[in-house]
């Protein structure tokens, strides 16, 4: 997949420009969000480890939860940040979403 992400903005330079910093961020996206996948399945058998009554259920349960309340919270929040006018806003959310 990321492959084909690369050799699409190789194709889209012929066809408009990019800024090079732009393709630099998707790159740098790309690996960062690869790598972490690469490591998520491997650190829950470290957290089970460290913690007394933990097993790999317990982690994937946790997991599993975690995305299941993002994927109804964060649909309803896109939408009212959507329908407001400026960036104010997408800041705010951000820095929210960051200290969460």
């Amino acid at each position: 997949m990321g492959y084909y992400i690369l050799m699409r903005l190789h194709r889209t330079q012929r066809n408009s420009r990019i800024n090079r910093a732009v393709k630099y961020f998707v790159s740098a996206d790309l690996a960062l969000f690869a790598g972490w996948g690469f490591v998520a399945p491997i650190m829950p058998v470290f957290i089970v480890e460290q913690l007394t009554g933990a097993t790999l259920v317990t982690v994937g349960v946790s997991a599993g939860l975690y995305w299941l309340a993002r994927s109804f919270i964060q649909p309803p929040i896109a939408i009212a940040i959507d329908k407001r006018r400026g960036e104010k806003d997408d800041l705010y959310v951000q820095i929210g979403r960051a200290h969460v």
